[in-house]
């Protein structure tokens, strides 16, 4: 009978741990996912050198850690503000740097580079105006012209409108 009650209690002991590591295992797994609930979280992520930021077109990835941070050279990336670039009610990263630097978006939970500079002739920066932000591409540096590229977005895949202007001096 005392064999029958100590098996008994053992049972129920190890059928309470049992409980309480999955009710753990339960709360870890939410506590993950409702870390990466929101474009914010997955920046802070980002900035924090924990995920990778994809550039869609060629699909090769980065770290923040690969960026030059060192804001003493003029190839450097520094923080900036966070913006609804692409007119989706969600806020997108600017990383300020070399030719305008680059604006990250998180589609698909994952941080895609959603527009950067490409060098003196597609200097990157965004316009607002009437209640949206354009995506601007500017090539300045060019005597006797100055060419202007907007593109209006709705979501950072969907492209809305898109012009260009040509200022010849």
């Amino acid at each position: 009978m005392k064999k029958t009650f100590l098996f008994a209690v053992l049972v129920f002991t190890l059928a309470g741990l049992a409980a309480c590591n999955l009710a753990e295992s339960t709360e870890e797994e939410t506590s993950e996912s409702s870390v990466m609930s929101s474009p914010q979280d997955y920046f802070s992520s980002f900035l924090e050198g924990n995920i990778p930021a994809v550039r869609p077109e060629s699909g090769n990835s980065f770290y923040i850690t690969d960026l030059n941070m060192n804001s003493n050279e003029w190839d450097s990336y520094t923080v900036g503000e966070m913006l609804d670039l692409d007119n989706d009610g969600e806020d997108e990263l600017i990383l300020q740097g070399p030719y305008g630097g680059m604006f990250l978006d998180v589609l698909n939970e994952e941080i895609v580079v959603f527009a950067e500079g490409q060098g003196t002739a597609l200097q990157l920066s965004y316009v607002y105006e009437d209640g949206v932000y354009w995506i601007e591409y500017s090539d300045t540096l060019h005597s006797g012209r100055h060419m202007y590229s907007y593109t209006r977005y709705e979501g950072s895949d969907t492209v809305v409108e898109s012009y260009q202007d040509i200022i010849e001096e």
